[in-house]
């Protein structure tokens, strides 16, 4: 019998603790001896298609906070993002979006659906709503209750969409617009200006 328990793909994992390597050695090591040793094993020896609870992404992500704060979390997403889209797991989204819609936020979030089925299993659903030009709104619904419980993993969440924006090469920003905890519902707005325009010239 399948699981029905939130899972998260170990690919994706693995590149967010390898980031620790990228952090000053006195930080990497403190969210090293935070972490339990186990999650950190796991993590090392399943391979990369393997699937590992989801409460281990959450455990490390709310230590990465503790560690980095907010910001520093959502850095470290951003920047397992950008590494994750040149890897097996989700470069060929990636290429087939850049392929069918061109190098835009707009036309990576139109495969929104199935970059969140790669990495996840029974968490949740997601959508993603063209606004305007240079707007979206990525809406989450019956999300893993961890998810919802923990400040540190959501903005992990806008850290990955920041990421998104950086891959294509444009300047913006993710927010938090609406949680309702009781049903999972999250919804998180995208913003980012043209190519080769900056925040200071807005």
């Amino acid at each position: 019998m399948q699981s029905e328990a939130p899972l998260m793909r170990a690919s994706y994992l693995k590149e967010s603790v390898g980031l620790l390597d990228h952090l000053p050695p006195e930080q990497a090591d403190k969210v090293r001896e935070l972490v339990p040793a186990q999650i950190l094993q796991e993590v090392q020896e399943a391979t990369k298609v393997d699937w590992l609870p989801l409460d281990h992404d959450i455990v490390f992500t709310d230590v990465l906070g503790q560690v980095l704060g907010e910001r520093g979390v959502r850095d470290l997403a951003r920047d397992a993002m950008i590494r994750a889209a040149s890897g097996t797991l989700l470069k060929p989204f990636i290429n087939s979006a850049v392929k069918l819609f061109g190098l835009s936020p707009k036309g990576i979030l139109r495969l929104s659906k199935q970059f969140w089925r790669a990495v996840y299993r029974n968490c949740g659903q997601i959508m993603t709503v063209q606004d305007e030009p240079r707007l979206a709104h990525v809406v989450f619904e019956s999300l893993a209750r961890q998810v919802i419980d923990s400040p540190m993993y959501r903005a992990s969440m806008l850290g990955t969409l920041e990421g998104v924006l950086k891959i294509c090469q444009v300047e913006g920003s993710a927010t938090l617009e609406e949680m309702d905890r009781a049903s999972g519902k999250l919804v998180l707005a995208v913003r980012w200006l043209a190519r080769g325009k900056t925040l200071e010239e807005e």
